[in-house]
Protein backbone atom coordinates (compact mmCIF):
# COMPACT_ATOMS: atom_id res chain seq x y z
CA UNK A 1 0.00 0.00 0.00
CA UNK A 2 2.83 2.41 0.83
CA UNK A 3 4.52 1.63 -2.48
CA UNK A 4 1.28 2.44 -4.28
CA UNK A 5 0.95 5.78 -2.48
CA UNK A 6 4.56 6.75 -3.26
CA UNK A 7 4.02 5.79 -6.91
CA UNK A 8 0.78 7.81 -7.05
CA UNK A 9 2.43 10.92 -5.58
CA UNK A 10 5.34 10.61 -7.98
CA UNK A 11 3.00 10.31 -10.98
CA UNK A 12 1.03 13.32 -9.76
CA UNK A 13 4.20 15.44 -9.67
CA UNK A 14 5.15 14.34 -13.21
CA UNK A 15 1.71 15.21 -14.59
CA UNK A 16 1.88 18.70 -13.10
CA UNK A 17 5.51 19.21 -14.14
CA UNK A 18 4.66 21.89 -16.71
CA UNK A 19 1.87 23.61 -14.81
CA UNK A 20 2.18 27.41 -14.93
CA UNK A 21 1.81 28.83 -11.44
CA UNK A 22 1.88 32.59 -12.14
CA UNK A 23 -0.76 33.11 -14.81
CA UNK A 24 -2.30 36.26 -13.30
CA UNK A 25 -1.93 39.69 -14.90
CA UNK A 26 0.98 41.48 -13.30
CA UNK A 27 -0.10 44.95 -14.33
CA UNK A 28 1.52 47.54 -16.57
CA UNK A 29 5.17 48.16 -15.78
CA UNK A 30 5.44 45.23 -13.34
CA UNK A 31 6.37 41.62 -13.64
CA UNK A 32 7.54 38.79 -11.43
CA UNK A 33 10.77 36.93 -11.99
CA UNK A 34 10.85 34.40 -13.42
CA UNK A 35 8.33 35.18 -16.12
CA UNK A 36 7.87 31.42 -16.66
CA UNK A 37 7.81 29.69 -13.29
CA UNK A 38 9.08 26.14 -13.62
CA UNK A 39 11.21 24.23 -16.06
CA UNK A 40 10.82 25.52 -19.64
CA UNK A 41 14.13 24.71 -21.38
CA UNK A 42 15.28 25.58 -24.90
CA UNK A 43 12.71 28.28 -25.69
CA UNK A 44 12.14 29.30 -29.30
CA UNK A 45 10.39 32.65 -29.69
CA UNK A 46 8.67 34.00 -32.78
CA UNK A 47 7.38 37.53 -33.35
CA UNK A 48 4.46 37.92 -35.74
CA UNK A 49 3.39 41.57 -35.84
CA UNK A 50 2.34 42.55 -32.31
CA UNK A 51 2.12 38.91 -31.18
CA UNK A 52 4.84 36.73 -29.68
CA UNK A 53 4.83 32.95 -29.54
CA UNK A 54 7.09 30.58 -27.60
CA UNK A 55 7.54 26.84 -27.74
CA UNK A 56 9.98 24.89 -25.57
CA UNK A 57 11.34 21.38 -25.09
CA UNK A 58 8.80 18.99 -23.63
CA UNK A 59 11.11 15.93 -23.39
CA UNK A 60 8.92 12.98 -22.28
CA UNK A 61 5.85 15.05 -21.23
CA UNK A 62 2.70 14.61 -23.31
CA UNK A 63 0.73 16.32 -24.62
CA UNK A 64 3.94 18.00 -25.75
CA UNK A 65 5.30 21.19 -27.26
CA UNK A 66 3.13 23.65 -25.38
CA UNK A 67 2.73 26.88 -27.38
CA UNK A 68 2.47 30.16 -25.45
CA UNK A 69 1.18 33.56 -26.65
CA UNK A 70 1.97 37.08 -25.44
CA UNK A 71 1.48 40.68 -26.52
CA UNK A 72 4.10 42.19 -24.18
CA UNK A 73 6.72 39.44 -23.54
CA UNK A 74 5.70 39.42 -19.86
CA UNK A 75 2.17 38.01 -19.63
CA UNK A 76 2.06 34.60 -21.33
CA UNK A 77 -0.98 32.41 -21.94
CA UNK A 78 -0.79 28.75 -23.03
CA UNK A 79 -2.82 28.31 -26.22
CA UNK A 80 -2.24 24.78 -27.54
CA UNK A 81 -0.10 21.67 -27.58
CA UNK A 82 1.45 20.71 -30.91
CA UNK A 83 1.90 17.02 -30.02
CA UNK A 84 -0.85 14.80 -28.70
CA UNK A 85 0.65 11.36 -29.30
CA UNK A 86 3.91 10.00 -27.98
CA UNK A 87 6.76 10.18 -30.52
CA UNK A 88 9.66 10.01 -28.09
CA UNK A 89 11.63 12.66 -26.27
CA UNK A 90 11.39 16.10 -27.90
CA UNK A 91 14.31 18.51 -27.52
CA UNK A 92 15.04 22.07 -28.69
CA UNK A 93 12.14 22.79 -31.07
CA UNK A 94 12.30 25.74 -33.45
CA UNK A 95 9.19 27.84 -34.14
CA UNK A 96 9.11 29.53 -37.58
CA UNK A 97 6.60 31.10 -39.95
CA UNK A 98 6.88 30.50 -43.70
CA UNK A 99 4.28 31.57 -46.29
CA UNK A 100 1.71 32.34 -43.56
CA UNK A 101 2.06 28.89 -41.99
CA UNK A 102 3.63 28.13 -38.64
CA UNK A 103 6.08 25.24 -38.31
CA UNK A 104 7.83 23.60 -35.36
Amino acid sequence: MIVFMVFFLQMYSWVNGQHQVNTHEKGEGYYLNPIFAGDYPDPSILRDGDDYYVVHSSFEYYPGLLIWHSKDLINWVPIANALHTYIGSVWAPDLVKYHNKYYI
